[in-house]
This record gives C-alpha cells, structure tokens and sequence, in this order.
C-alpha cells in the first residue's frame, strides 16, 4: 500500500476538481453500495470512447497502467454518522491487479481495509495505491457536503 500527497501538479488538479466537482458532471444514482441497500452513492463511469475522457487523462498518463479495468468516480452524501459500506473486493473474479483511490476533496470521510484497520483519510489531490485482493471500504463524510474520489481499477 502507498499513499502519495500532492499527485497532480496544483494547476492540473485544480481544473481536474473543478471539472468533477463542476455543477454541470453528471452522475447516476445508484441506490446501493457493494451490496447494501441501506447506503446509496452517486458515480460516474468513465468508458473507452466516454465524451468526458479527457477530464481524468493526467491522472492515467501519471499513473501509466498497462490496461485500465475500470475507472468510476464516486460521490458519497453527507451523513449525520459515518456510514461505511461493506468489505468489498472491486474485482471479485480476478484479484491480480491494482487499485488506485484518489481523493478529490478534502473531508472526514475514509478508505479502511479489512485486514489491519488502517484507515487512509480523505485529502484532496491524494492518491491512495494497494492491491486488488486487498478487502477495503469507504467510509462517508460528516463534514462536508460530498465525498467524491475516483476509482481505478487497472494493470
């Protein structure tokens, strides 16, 4: 596991947040997370051929993956508690990969993993790096507004 402050250049992850964080991203709702349908978030999928490619392009040349698997970003609401989702794997059937979390804004929520409790905060322009057979969660904010990173799962 490797967490990094400060990946992108300021000015790149400015326009990067901005972009994301912009009222006019569109998100899809989704009315569960992992498999609990007692939490809900909001994501965005990012696809080969995806109009919006070019928003998450200094994060995958930075990145440099052999192949990407998927690449999601998520948005999580505000809670009146922390609410983590449940352990997951995000490739059940293949678990030779890895994964990267990068963190677009800055709030109390977290990434914990299953097997040591460790617990990885919520800083903007942090990224979080680990393998695929890692069991781990997400853990949402109390502070502010939304918890939004973006999900890469990749070669």
């Amino acid at each position: 596991m490797e967490v990094i402050d400060n990946y992108l250049p300021e000015d790149v992850f400015n326009t990067f947040q901005q972009q994301i964080l912009s009222k006019d991203f569109t998100w899809s709702y989704r009315d569960y997370i992992v498999d609990d349908y007692n939490i809900f978030q909001f994501i965005h999928g990012f696809a080969g051929n995806a109009p919006d490619l070019h928003i998450i392009k200094p994060l995958i040349y930075k990145i440099r993956p052999r192949g990407v698997i998927r690449c999601k970003v998520n948005l999580r609401p505000k809670s009146h508690q922390h609410q983590q989702s449940p352990y997951h794997l995000d490739q059940s059937k293949n678990t030779n990969h890895k994964i990267a979390i990068y963190y677009i804004n800055t709030n109390n929520g977290y990434t914990i993993f299953e097997h040591n409790k460790q617990q990885v905060q919520s800083i903007a322009n942090r990224i979080l790096f680990f393998d695929g057979h890692l069991r781990h969660a997400g853990v949402s904010t109390t502070d502010t507004k939304r918890r939004v990173v973006l999900n890469l799962n990749y070669y």
